[in-house]
């Protein structure tokens, strides 16, 4: 009986506690920071492969990316961006009518620009690997890490892809009251995701409630019970004559605190602090409804009975 008793001032305590405990994340603030949409600031051109996986977990986001390019693309992009503008690569080479075409079809100056912006990826972060005669392929690690607030509702985390700036902290502060931003992304060339790119993103159950541009969440749990999301390679970068507005070279995420991304926590996550309150009181009352019939239930039933049995409640004739 004794530990009958302990174990339900435990289980009282438990509730007080977790009542208090979500009545203060839900007082908590909802992350104001706007969702940016970002696309490259240059009128030349590279279409290649892209793949992503992006892995969310409580502290940090991996960002592991891979792009692939022909040859011929890079040869294209070669002839328009080095030779033309001379912005990249070799200086003083600029074709000329003495020179003629012969500049243009110079096998070694061709190598030599090849050479010029692979190097200029690689030192962005970018390696080299799996290079053929027909095609180039580099990947990039990185990793954001970020902190969500105790009691903070959401946060919103902005994952920036290929060569998109990295600060954008002074974009967001200027646009603090704008729930979405458009801004140019300064970038030597746009590089436009093939249809055959796969943008894919892992995070555990819950945790991330919105995404811009939207991902398509797969029905289905991977083994460690993630959910996992996809995005389209249009609403990234794609062919920006198409006629497709919604295209973003980062990708928002509004991720959920993980105080609430449990049993409990999704159960209370929309619950007002009245409505909290409401089910602890209920509750209590249920845990401690023996002891609250024979102290104050039963008494007040028998001093109403002897009320009116008394006749004290009949007025006087």
């Amino acid at each position: 009986m004794k530990t009958l008793k302990i174990m339900r001032w435990i289980i009282a305590l438990l509730l007080v506690g977790l009542s208090v405990f979500y009545i203060c994340l839900s007082t908590g603030k909802q992350s104001s920071v706007p969702y940016l949409a970002t696309k490259f600031k240059s009128k030349l051109s590279l279409t290649g492969d892209y793949n992503s996986l992006i892995t969310v977990k409580d502290t940090l986001i991996t960002l592991q990316e891979s792009i692939r390019f022909t040859r011929s693309a890079l040869d294209t992009f070669v002839k328009n961006q080095y030779i033309k503008t001379d912005q990249v690569g070799i200086k003083k080479m600029k074709r000329s009518a003495e020179q003629g075409s012969d500049a243009v079809d110079s096998i070694d100056y061709y190598q030599s620009a090849r050479d010029s912006y692979i190097g200029s990826l690689v030192n962005r972060g970018w390696i080299n690997t799996q290079t053929t005669n027909d095609a180039y392929r580099l990947k990039r690690l990185r990793k954001i890490p970020y902190k969500m607030g105790f009691f903070s509702k959401t946060k919103i985390i902005a994952v920036p892809l290929l060569f998109t700036a990295k600060n954008m902290d002074s974009v967001i502060q200027i646009n603090k009251d704008k729930s979405l931003v458009h801004f140019d992304s300064p970038a030597a060339v746009n590089y436009i995701l093939s249809p055959a790119s796969v943008i894919s993103m892992i995070a555990g159950q819950g945790s991330v409630i919105e995404t811009y541009p939207f991902a398509r969440r797969q029905n289905l749990l991977d083994e460690s019970n993630n959910e996992v999301f996809h995005f389209r390679p249009r609403d990234i970068n794609g062919n920006f004559f198409d006629g497709h507005e919604v295209k973003s070279t980062t990708i928002n995420l509004k991720l959920l605190n993980p105080y609430y991304n449990n049993f409990i926590g999704r159960k209370v996550v929309d619950w007002s602090v009245i409505k909290i309150l409401s089910w602890t009181l209920t509750t209590l009352a249920a845990l401690f409804a023996d002891k609250l019939k024979s102290r104050f239930l039963n008494p007040l039933v028998d001093k109403i009975f002897m009320y009116f049995k008394s006749g004290k409640h009949t007025k006087a004739k």
